[in-house]
């Protein structure tokens, strides 16, 4: 632990030990003990790790996913806000970005199934339509970054459990 501090002490532009620190939390939040506090404290280290990279898509990319595994574990309200609005900050690089928009949508189903919030249900399903919207105007030489069938149906079901969802 104070190895990763004083690796971040040393270079106070370097994002590297912020990563690093919250991939080793990470780590250990699957062992006994620790877990959700160490998700938590790895949570905090990608916030450094985006302060000294505001452009950087991994740290933000891995604050979703351990947010996201935070508020399955918890199941709080808290968790799962937490989670939309890490999506939301990742979202802001390329907010264009089909695969992104169904992490942001994601996100939104499990928190507004988890707090019953109508808003957050019908958020997810507008995000999940357009990312399809966006994946059917990729140009048709983009065929390696489109979604995959199976891809589309799981995206076409979460819409229709999003809308079914919704009072």
């Amino acid at each position: 632990d104070r190895q990763f501090h004083a690796a971040a002490a040393s270079d106070p532009l370097d994002p590297t030990p912020f990563l690093a620190y919250a991939e080793w939390l990470a780590t250990a939040a699957h062992s006994p003990g620790p877990g959700n506090e160490a998700l938590r404290r790895a949570v905090d280290a990608l916030d450094g790790a985006s302060e000294r990279d505001p452009f950087g898509l991994a740290p933000r990319r891995m604050k979703v996913s351990l947010c996201r595994l935070l508020a399955s574990r918890t199941g709080k309200a808290e968790d799962h806000l937490a989670a939309v609005a890490a999506a939301q900050r990742a979202l802001e690089l390329y907010p264009l970005d089909p695969p992104s928009l169904v992490t942001l949508a994601d996100c939104q189903l499990a928190a507004g199934q988890a707090v019953r919030s109508a808003d957050l249900l019908q958020d997810a399903a507008k995000n999940y339509q357009i990312a399809l919207q966006l994946d059917d105007s990729r140009p048709a030489w983009e065929s390696i970054r489109r979604f995959r069938t199976r891809e589309r149906d799981e995206i076409q079901e979460k819409i229709r459990l999003a809308n079914s969802e919704c009072p």
